[in-house]
This record gives structure tokens, sequence and C-alpha cells, in this order.
């Protein structure tokens, strides 16, 4: 009680704003962030929460060393980055690599997409993917033509050859992100065409292996509503320079 007695004094006396900068940036956003996620799920019944460690992944020891945890994308953050993406959406197909449960694909579904796919390593978030598409088809949610969850190895992973939205939230390291990077450029390279690579995270060292595509950058996610990471910022790499 002691607590909430002093956030409401300081709210009176100093404002909002200027109360939660006091508070650590790291508890503000995580707790924020945790509780506005498991609305979304609580709401449309499906399961997006939760982390989950390499070590408790159902992937190989080798492909463990590579991989990231799988943390969901904060909702508010991917909704304001897919509204900020200005494009013709019946002409692109969206990938998510290392889509996980699925949320960035349900959002993105929303969109009139030509196809939203995710790329998942991980059976069992594979699998809690296609549960949650389903749900999502049930509750008449979906726009875009065709949303799929794929069970396989991103540097593997054959790009579509149409205009493209490439989303990444750190999914993996670096030599693993320096492998897809080299495909994207490589088919690039092959069939010039629209490609946005969309990056949210506070990684420099993933954003450096993104600019090796040579394609112009620019943020397109800074401020910061108190459900995003708050150090953390969206940015697109866009193979067309206007």
């Amino acid at each position: 009680m002691k607590i909430i007695t002093k956030f409401t004094t300081s709210v009176r006396e100093v404002g909002f704003g200027n109360t939660l900068a006091k508070i650590p940036n790291r508890l503000v956003s995580r707790s924020m962030r945790l509780n506005i996620d498991r609305q979304f799920d609580r709401k449309y019944g499906v399961d997006t929460s939760g982390i989950i460690y390499p070590s408790r992944l159902d992937i190989s020891d080798t492909q463990k060393k590579t991989a990231k945890e799988y943390e969901p994308t904060p909702v508010i953050a991917v909704q304001h980055i897919l509204k900020s993406l200005l494009i013709d959406h019946s002409q692109y197909t969206f990938v998510d690599f290392g889509s996980g449960k699925g949320r960035v694909l349900l959002l993105a579904s929303e969109y009139p997409y030509s196809n939203v796919i995710g790329v998942e390593l991980s059976p069992a978030l594979h699998h809690t993917a296609e549960i949650n598409i389903k749900i999502w088809q049930r509750l008449g949610r979906i726009k875009c033509r065709t949303v799929q969850s794929i069970r396989m190895d991103a540097t593997e992973f054959k790009l579509p050859q149409e205009p493209l939205v490439l989303f990444f939230f750190t999914p993996f390291e670096v030599p693993i992100a320096n492998r897809v990077v080299r495909n994207i450029s490589a088919d690039f390279e092959k069939n010039p065409r629209p490609i946005r690579i969309v990056y949210y995270g506070g990684r420099p060292e993933f954003l450096n292996v993104l600019a090796q595509t040579k394609f112009s950058r620019k943020e397109i996610y800074s401020h910061r509503p108190l459900a995003a990471i708050r150090h953390y910022r969206g940015y697109v790499f866009s193979s067309e320079t206007a």
C-alpha cells in the first residue's frame, strides 16, 4: 500500500509522465508490456505470450547455440510498425523470420497482404502458431489471402518472388542472420523487386548485418508507448530509394 500511496502522491504533485520517469525503464516497460500482451491473449483466446529460452526449445543442441529465446514482439509495437508501412499490401507477401507462436502473423493477417508466412524452427512453437491461426480464422480477423506457419530452418527458406515485407525481432544470433541476409541479397540480385526488411529490436550487431543488403534505412518506430520495450526501435530497410 505504501508504494501505491507514493505513486498516487507523485502523480498528483508532478504528473503521470514525470512519475513514470522516476521508475526504472525496465520495470515499467516489462510489466506494462506483459500485462497488455496477456490481455491480448485473453481477449482472443490465443496463446502468444511467454518467454522460452533456447535450452527449453525442442531443437537440436547445435541449433540451440545460435537460437534466441522465444519472446513475442510487443503487441503495441507490432501494430504501430505495421501501420507505418504505407504500401499496397495486396502486392506484397509478408514473412516473419522466427515467427514463434505466431503473434506477428496474426496481426499482419489483418492487412490485405497477398500472403503472410511465418518461418519457425521449433516444432512446438510452430504447432502453437497453427492453432492460433485457426482461432484467428474462426474469429474472422484474417484479411490476407493466405496465412501459414512453416516449420523449417530460416537459412533454407526460399523467398517468394513477389514484393516482400520481411520481419525480424532478433530471432537468432549473428551467424544465422548473416546467412539469411546473404540469401536475401542473392535473391534480390537475381530478381530485383520491392523488398522492405523490418527490424524491431535493440541489437546494433543485428542492424549491421541487415545493412549488408545496402538497402536504404529509416527509423519508423521511435516513440515509446508504455507497453513497448523502451530501448528498442523499429527500422525499415528498403530496396527502393524513395
